[in-house]
């Protein structure tokens, strides 16, 4: 898949098939619309192609309403190409981005830009200043400049709207299964390895410590979890929390997984978590001896429900 930034215009590409949106979790919904954009691409023989923004909107118009993000930038763009999509462009969302009206936007990145052959989207998209641009505006704008309007229907459970909004509220709440059945697929998290304090080198547990991109994450505790990492998947027990056993009052929270027979260093390397199933809440112990017999407890049980 191929990623280009963009800020201002966007190049013709020879009528390539088009879906608009941020995309955050790549949620079942979300696939339903990419999977119909990416069959009609090869169908027709052209490209697929996704547009989406960075920053979010929220985080420049309302700053302090802004929700926590699901997906990083980075972990979007790994999922899309996942999806099979060919070209995302990733637009710097702006003021002045966010002040074009619906048809403005239309013409200047879609027609004038992309000259887009069609354009997905689901059933209550919404474009333009004040998101006031809706089907009906781009039905009209669809005819006037000559592309194709595809509508897909959103995706349901229970009878209420999969929406990336549901899901950061029950991944928050720590419901995984609740946000795997959205998702399509277990939650997880991307981040970067980065130098820790080593206690778990000291206690006979290394962890690789995690500066996370993600905002959205599960409440603290301990999880079995698959590591992803450079093409392959790895065994692990994580921890999120704020380290009660050593820092009284920490209030910066800490990511570290425990990967099983992993000898490697790789400070600086990106890390996809995936998480299995809580196994406990963050406690706090007395002493390192006490934390180090739960640790291997945790280990014990974990290998169980991996089946060893």
């Amino acid at each position: 898949m191929k990623i280009l930034y963009a800020s201002r215009e966007l190049p013709h590409i020879n009528k390539p098939m088009a879906a608009i949106g941020i995309f955050d979790g790549a949620h079942k919904g979300h696939q339903k619309l990419l999977s119909a954009l990416v069959k009609r691409a090869r169908y027709k023989n052209k490209k697929a192609v996704v547009i989406t923004f960075s920053p979010h909107p929220y985080k420049i118009l309302h700053p302090h309403k802004s929700p926590p993000m699901l997906f990083s930038l980075a972990h979007r763009l790994r999922i899309l190409g996942n999806l099979g999509v060919d070209i995302v462009f990733v637009l710097r969302f702006t003021r002045r981005i966010a002040s074009l009206s619906p048809e403005a936007f239309v013409e200047r990145y879609l027609v004038k830009g992309l000259d887009i052959g069609e354009l997905f989207v689901g059933d209550n998209f919404k474009i333009g200043h004040g998101r006031t641009g809706g089907l009906k505006q781009l039905k009209r704008f669809s005819a006037k400049y000559n592309f194709k309007l595809n509508v897909i229907p959103c995706r349901k459970i229970n009878q209420k709207l999969i929406s990336s909004t549901l899901i950061r509220k029950l991944l928050i709440e720590g419901n995984l299964k609740g946000a795997a059945a959205r998702l399509g697929r277990r939650a997880s998290i991307l981040g970067t390895v980065v130098r820790g304090d080593r206690r778990g080198r000291i206690i006979g547990y290394p962890t690789a410590n995690l500066d996370l991109h993600h905002e959205a994450v599960p409440p603290a505790g301990v999880y079995v979890v698959l590591v992803k990492y450079n093409g392959k998947n790895y065994k692990g027990v994580l921890n999120i929390g704020f380290c009660p056993t050593f820092k009284k009052r920490a209030r910066e929270r800490t990511v570290e997984v425990h990967i099983f027979g992993f000898k490697k260093t790789i400070y600086g390397a990106d890390l996809e978590i995936v998480f299995l199933k809580k196994i406990r809440e963050e406690r706090h112990f007395h002493n390192r001896e006490h934390l180090r017999l739960q640790i291997k407890k945790d280990l014990r049980q974990s290998q169980v429900l991996f089946g060893r």
